[in-house]
């Protein structure tokens, strides 16, 4: 109406046309500039949060190109959402116009809205079910027993290259004499070496040829991972011992080479006995080594907490021993004792590099890392998914109120009470919410299927996740209705009719 009163004044259509163009310029700018600011947040938090093994993310940065690019969808989103209408309404009929209730709006126009909203409100639906599902499964994985307690140590990798230590009896010395050091600097409990540690992304994988039931080909051998420590290493990990006994000083390199082996393998080659005692032979079948099996311990999730432990057993460093380390240091305050190892190091050799000096329990935050990203930007996307469908169903709710001004004020004229009213105004939104939980529930049981590798004990389509998703949503839907609910039950009914 207000187009179709100045176009009778005498308003050319491109006028009209480019005041509509440039008060949407004038909104979307605004809007590209929040978006700008929304996005530079949002590169620092991901710089923050994100794996390491994402590329270059820490250089990524709200450059010139990125102001381009939001001025650049600043501009094409004008031009879809305000030429095409502006030319339309331009060009509608005066005498037609002027004819209609300056509050209302043609069927088509508030149907396409409408859907467009249910949409909205489907979308953010599936992008807060979908941080919902990432959420419960760090949660899991995070209450998983790994089989060790990773806090209170700090590691320090140790890479023993060149000719010194191309024979073991340096290697070997080399270790004695730095977990002795280690033992003596203020304020460390235990010390101890490694070849692998649980989730450190690395492991031996060795055939074992059984003495007692010797099989016909080597593929029908089992296999467990081999790991490699110095005796300190099950008590400083907190590696309960289930039968026999721990590794000790005594088996040394010359001594009868001995093994422990986790309850899986135990489990699985041995059921219903006990393996102690029990000889195998690692290796290929033309260099095997032979070892006595003299205690089981605990299971420890070594690849990853969301994978069971394999078969797995240790040997000492003394008979079996490694040129890339591990030490692990268990001190009351584990972060101060970094600069001692590096100097205990450097005391005994100068040619060992030292590296990735952590806490342990870094370790474990990043065996999870990715899954945890994810759910930081799912649940990051889904703030803001449901700030829009929050103000997406303001918009649809309060226009729906405005065009009904007259009908309104009729029935509260009749004696219409607030509860219904509230009811009325509380309708036309709940529909459309409806219709976008509809579509958002279809879609995340499909949606749920692109993230199902990342998912732990959480099924793709859960049903208490899409409760929590629905209950946010719900919750945004009521305050968007609280606004144009107020305004209708404050509308002056005399004021409303006198107004048409």
């Amino acid at each position: 109406p207000e187009m179709a009163l100045r176009a009778a004044l005498g308003a050319s259509r491109s006028r009209l046309v480019r005041q509509l163009v440039i008060e949407a310029l004038v909104l979307g700018g605004i809007a590209a500039l929040a978006g700008v600011l929304i996005a530079r947040a949002g590169l620092a938090a991901l710089a923050a949060n994100a794996p390491v093994r994402i590329p270059r993310l820490d250089g990524a940065a709200a450059d010139p190109w990125l102001f381009a690019l939001a001025g650049a969808i600043a501009l094409v989103a004008v031009l879809i959402a305000a030429v095409v209408p502006a030319f339309i309404s331009t060009g509608a009929s005066l005498e037609s116009t002027l004819r209609e209730s300056k509050q209302t709006s043609s069927r088509g126009a508030l149907r396409a809205r409408r859907w467009m909203m249910a949409a909205e409100i489907a979308a953010a639906l599936l992008v807060t079910a979908g941080a919902g599902l990432m959420y419960r499964t760090v949660d899991r994985l995070l209450a998983v027993d790994p089989g060790f307690r990773s806090h209170g140590v700090m590691t320090a990798g140790l890479s023993l290259i060149g000719q010194r230590w191309a024979e073991d009896d340096p290697v070997r010395a080399f270790q004695r004499d730095l977990v002795a050091r280690m033992r003596a600097v203020p304020g460390v409990e235990i010390a101890a070496l490694a070849g692998q540690v649980p989730l450190g992304g690395n492991y031996d994988r060795w055939t074992a040829h059984l003495t007692d039931r010797p099989s016909s080909s080597e593929a029908e051998e089992p296999s467990a991972e081999r790991y490699s420590v110095t005796p300190d290493y099950f008590r400083l990990m907190g590696i309960p011992l289930k039968a026999g006994r721990l590794l000790n000083d005594d088996d040394r390199f010359g001594a009868e080479m001995v093994i422990v082996i986790n309850e899986t393998f135990a489990r699985q080659v041995w059921p219903g006995e006990s393996p102690i005692g029990k000889r195998v032979r690692f290796g290929s079948a033309a260099r095997p080594r032979p070892a006595l099996i003299v205690g089981v311990v605990g299971d420890v999730r070594h690849y990853a907490l969301a994978q069971p432990p394999n078969p797995q057993f240790y040997t000492t460093q003394e008979q079996f021993t490694d040129s890339f380390l591990i030490l692990l240091i268990r001190a009351s305050q584990p972060g101060t004792i970094g600069p001692a190892i590096r100097q205990e190091v450097a005391a005994l050799a100068t040619d060992v590099a030292v590296y990735d000096v952590q806490p342990f329990d870094a370790l474990v935050s990043t065996s999870i890392a990715t899954r945890s990203f994810l759910m930081l930007l799912l649940a990051g996307l889904g703030g803001v998914t449901l700030v829009l469908a929050g103000v997406g169903l303001y918009g649809v709710v309060s226009q729906s109120v405005g065009a009904r001004r007259r009908e309104l004020g009729i029935r509260v004229a009749l004696g219409a009470d607030r509860a219904s009213v509230t009811a009325l105004v509380a309708r036309e939104g709940f529909r459309v919410f409806a219709a976008g939980a509809v579509l958002g529930v279809t879609g995340a049981a499909f949606a749920g299927q692109l993230i199902k590798s990342q998912l732990f004990e959480v099924r793709p389509f859960d049903p208490l996740t899409l409760l929590g998703a629905l209950c946010a949503l719900s919750a945004v839907a009521v305050i968007a209705h609280v606004g144009p609910i107020r305004r209708a039950l404050r509308a002056d009914p005399r004021e409303t009719l006198k107004s048409d």
